[in-house]
């Protein structure tokens, strides 16, 4: 069945958003001012469709006290980043995640909740940090996907799925040991 995803036309985003490789801090008030801009369309019209943006939550997790970073081995439904190592858990946003008179931030933090819940298996959580925007257009996968990144601080273990591969925390300052996807060398870089 094809699913229906959040989309923003590339050409109703701001022009500072679409460099080739772009980490943008932003305000979740700069973020509401597109809300007129959102559409929903089908995933494979726009999964490799250039002109439309597909909405991703990236959503990072922090233990408060350790300051360790939740970290895992692609193992997914995105083929095309198997085999690398990611510290942003997240998804599509389905039409599901909307409800009457949300802001473009409500629905990408409801479906971050979403995400949440069906990757760590039931986890809760409501304290969502927006910290800013990754683009790049460097990769196949990245010419039509827009990152909204957060920052979630869990001072509880939580259960993995089974598509977080080798979930473990990590020290910060060792991720660059490990081959990350390009998306969560950008995002890392929002948490400074």
């Amino acid at each position: 069945m094809d699913e229906k995803v959040l989309v923003i036309a590339r050409k109703n985003l701001p022009q500072a958003w679409l460099g080739s490789q772009v980490v943008i801090k932003a305000s979740k008030e700069q973020v509401n001012q597109l809300t007129s801009f959102i559409e929903w369309q089908s995933r494979v019209a726009v999964e490799t469709n250039e002109s439309f943006k597909q909405i991703i939550p990236y959503l990072i997790l922090q233990n408060p006290a350790s300051k360790q970073i939740a970290m895992y081995q692609r193992a997914g439904n995105e083929k095309r980043l198997h085999g690398l190592y990611s510290v942003g858990l997240g998804g599509h946003i389905n039409p599901v995640d909307q409800q009457n008179k949300d802001t473009f931030m409500d629905i990408v933090v409801r479906a971050s909740q979403r995400e949440l819940a069906e990757e760590l298996c039931g986890f809760e959580a409501n304290n969502f940090a927006f910290k800013g925007i990754i683009n790049e257009e460097i990769t196949k996968v990245g010419r039509t996907h827009l990152g909204f990144v957060f920052l979630i601080n869990m001072a509880v273990q939580p259960k993995p799925g089974e598509e977080l591969k080798n979930f473990q925390w990590i020290d910060k300052e060792f991720l660059h040991g490990y081959r990350l996807e390009l998306w969560s060398e950008m995002a890392l870089q929002l948490l400074n």
